[in-house]
C-alpha cells in the first residue's frame, strides 16, 4: 500500500515531465554563461596580445631613438634618416594607427637631445594613450 508521503504514479510522471522541461533551459543558461565568459576571456587575450606587440615595437623604437642622441661618447647615428623610418612607420600604422605613423615620419632629420637613457617627452607623448594600462570593465 502506498502511503500518503509517497508520490502516486501519475504525480511521479508529472514530476519527471516537469524536471525534463526545466532541464533544457537550465543547461542552456549554463551554456550561455560559459559562452559569455569565453568571449570575455578571448577579448582580454586579444587586448593583451596587442599591448605586448605595441610595447615591443615601442621599446625597439625607443632604443633606436636613444641611439640618435647626444650620448657621452657621441651619438651612434647622426640623425633619423627617411629610410630608417619607413619600415617602423608602416608597421606602426597597423599596430597603432595613422597618428603614430605620422609621428614617426616627423622624426626625420631629428635627434634625441635629452638624457642618454631617458627619451624626451615629445617622442614619448603620442605613444602614451596606446600603452596605458586600464582596467577592463
Amino acid at each position: 500500500m502506498i502511503g500518503s508521503s509517497e508520490l502516486s504514479g501519475s504525480q511521479l510522471d508529472r514530476l519527471i515531465e516537469l524536471s525534463a522541461a526545466l532541464l533544457s533551459p537550465i543547461v542552456a543558461m549554463f551554456a550561455l554563461i560559459l559562452a559569455i565568459q569565453s568571449f570575455r576571456l578571448a577579448r582580454a587575450k586579444r587586448k593583451d596580445d596587442l599591448f605586448q606587440q605595441r610595447y615591443e615595437f615601442y621599446s625597439e623604437l625607443e632604443t633606436w631613438w636613444l641611439s640618435t642622441g647626444n650620448a657621452a661618447d657621441g651619438p651612434k647615428t647622426l640623425g633619423a634618416e627617411w629610410y630608417d623610418l619607413r619600415g617602423p612607420a608602416r608597421k606602426s600604422r597597423f599596430l597603432f594607427g595613422p597618428d603614430i605613423e605620422e609621428h614617426i615620419l616627423s622624426l626625420e632629420d631629428k635627434t634625441h637631445d635629452g638624457h642618454p637613457w631617458v627619451v624626451d617627452e615629445a617622442f614619448e607623448r603620442p605613444f602614451l594613450r596606446y600603452l596605458e594600462l586600464r582596467a577592463s570593465a
